[in-house]
């Protein structure tokens, strides 16, 4: 009888034991918002006190589950990018009753949080780019590996928008974003700000043969593809058609593959004015290593030049 009690008590010490991690730490304790003191919860204007300690509870649980040796104090909400409204949506509201400003612009609707995360002992590195698909193409996206979604209760990486299938329609999958929030954040992380992508967004709709309705900036996909000279180059997405866009100049070539020479428009714009990039470079106001770095930035992929 005391070997068997002896047999139990190590058993449940061993158990216990393997519970843990090396350092000590229990990886099923459950942390209260009492516990955290990081960060003081509801800091960001728009992203409330609830939302965001459910964002850093799932970010912890997800570095946890690769293995990081971390406590809840050590993760944060680095930057609230906004709330978005997930395209699956619409295609739940009848014809009929079809109302796309309401839809897109209503706040119970925006319910995909775009959020930076931080944590402790590794470096966020402004500068490191990631490669990511969206229904146009691919783009890079600086420090896009500390870039997350938060929707329906479950934490994504932002590369996760693309190929999302919990929700189909005809057999198609729908992504967490539109294109145009996508590259809203794209943009944003790449050091073009929200007002300034409005402003060109107006500008360039204003340009066009047949003006946008100003309501309809917002949907307008575009992709920012560096500043140089101050100019602003941007990509912008108009068309759906099924050829292949193509622009060379000076041996550099700039392809999507789909939207048609007539369709996807690459253009320059500076303090409300625009201009195409073969003016500039005739004038001399962009060079040809600037030329290749837009290619890179729109592609996604280095190209030799």
């Amino acid at each position: 009888m005391k070997k068997l009690c002896f047999f139990m008590a190590v058993l449940f010490l061993l158990c216990f034991f393997l519970s843990c991690d090396s350092d000590g730490s229990n990886n099923s304790v459950i942390y209260s918002k009492d516990d955290y003191t990081a960060f003081e919860l509801g800091r960001f204007a728009g992203l409330d006190e609830d939302t965001e300690w459910q964002i850093v509870q799932a970010h912890f649980k997800k570095l946890q589950s690769k293995g990081k040796k971390l406590t809840i104090n050590d993760v944060w909400v680095e930057k609230y990018i906004g709330a978005y409204c997930p395209p699956y949506i619409g295609w739940t509201i009848p014809a009929n009753e079809w109302d796309w400003e309401a839809f897109y612009y209503g706040a119970e609707n925006q319910t995909v949080c775009a959020v930076m995360m931080g944590t402790q002992g590794q470096a966020f590195s402004p500068g490191q780019e990631v490669s990511m698909g969206h229904w146009r193409g691919r783009t890079f996206v600086r420090g896009g590996n500390n870039i997350f979604l938060w929707h329906d209760g479950r934490l994504y990486n932002l590369e996760d928008h693309f190929n999302y299938y919990p929700y189909l329609v005809s057999d198609y999958a729908i992504d967490l974003l539109f294109t145009w929030d996508f590259l809203k954040i794209v943009n944003l992380q790449n050091g073009l700000d929200f007002k300034t992508q409005i402003r060109i967004l107006e500008d360039w709709g204003k340009s066009m043969p047949t003006p946008w309705i100003p309501g309809y900036y917002n949907e307008m996909p575009i992709q920012y593809l560096g500043t140089y000279n101050g100019y602003i180059v941007i990509f912008a997405y108009i068309s759906s058609n099924a050829a292949v866009f193509h622009l060379e100049i000076d041996g550099v070539h700039f392809y999507t593959p789909s939207g048609g020479s007539g369709g996807n428009r690459i253009f320059a714009w500076e303090e409300g004015r625009i201009y195409t990039l073969q003016g500039l470079y005739e004038q001399g106001l962009i060079t040809h290593d600037d030329l290749v770095t837009m290619a890179y930035n729109l592609h996604g992929i280095q190209e030799e030049y």
